[in-house]
């Protein structure tokens, strides 16, 4: 199993002690957004060629580039085409975006879907002119809101450079909704060659979840914990590193 961590989950001052943390923890992959891990980051191509360059000292692979806009606005869809650069410079595995911001009530817009369509084929464009591969994240409130919404955007795009992210709690529709197994299950039927990556929330590293499984069957594919720190964070890796030995 390959195993990362969000960038911004580690407290770090700088890029060299942010991989000294992730090289104590064993880890050589993280999703990286820039501004989060280090707040006065400024983006240009020579910082981020510098961030580079110390990921490559240090050997740590960014497999998944954050860039989280809102692709349905002009703000959005612009910076996320000027952020493929910047991917394409860190060697990323993927950039990643969701179809929103915060809670929408789009998923049965029609007109929305058919934009983003369009939004993502421009993506898709620019990711194969610079050779970098693109993902959407999958969210429950967002218009691309579930896995058949999900693979009927893979194919209405065409693309061979767009993958998903796959989030198994951002496939509920609420604390109480207990259909995550079945929706991870359905994610992985309709579309599981085109995970890039999963996100893994919880405290309790679950090797018989399907999503876990599948991290492990299949090493194309990345496993990244979002929001566990500390005592949290190591105990659950070393449960996932126990079970990929």
């Amino acid at each position: 199993m390959r195993l990362g961590v969000r960038g911004h989950d580690i407290p770090a001052e700088n890029p060299e002690e942010l991989c000294r943390k992730l090289a104590a923890l064993g880890i050589c992959e993280i999703q990286l957004v820039a501004h989060k891990s280090f707040p006065d980051f400024q983006y240009d191509a020579a910082n981020i060629q510098t961030l580079a360059d110390c990921f490559a000292r240090n050997n740590i692979r960014v497999a998944v580039y954050g860039c989280y806009i809102d692709p349905m606005t002009p703000e959005g869809e612009k910076r996320f085409l000027t952020h493929i650069q910047y991917a394409k410079i860190l060697n990323a595995g993927v950039i990643a975006t969701e179809s929103a911001v915060g809670a929408t009530q789009q998923q049965e817009n029609e007109e929305t879907y058919q934009r983003l369509v369009d939004v993502f084929r421009r993506f898709t464009e620019e990711g194969r002119r610079m050779g970098v591969r693109v993902a959407v994240e999958t969210v429950a409130a967002h218009p691309i809101c579930d896995p058949q919404k999900t693979k009927r955007l893979l194919d209405d795009v065409g693309a061979g450079n767009l993958f998903v992210i796959l989030d198994p709690r951002n496939l509920l529709q609420d604390e109480n909704d207990a259909s995550m197994r079945s929706r991870t299950e359905e994610a992985i039927r309709l579309y599981g060659d085109r995970i890039a990556a999963v996100h893994w929330k919880d405290s309790s590293a679950a090797k018989d979840d399907p999503a876990v499984r599948f991290a492990a069957e299949h090493t194309e594919t990345v496993l990244i914990t979002e929001g566990l720190t500390g005592e949290l964070l190591a105990d659950a890796l070393c449960t996932f590193k126990e079970d990929r030995d």
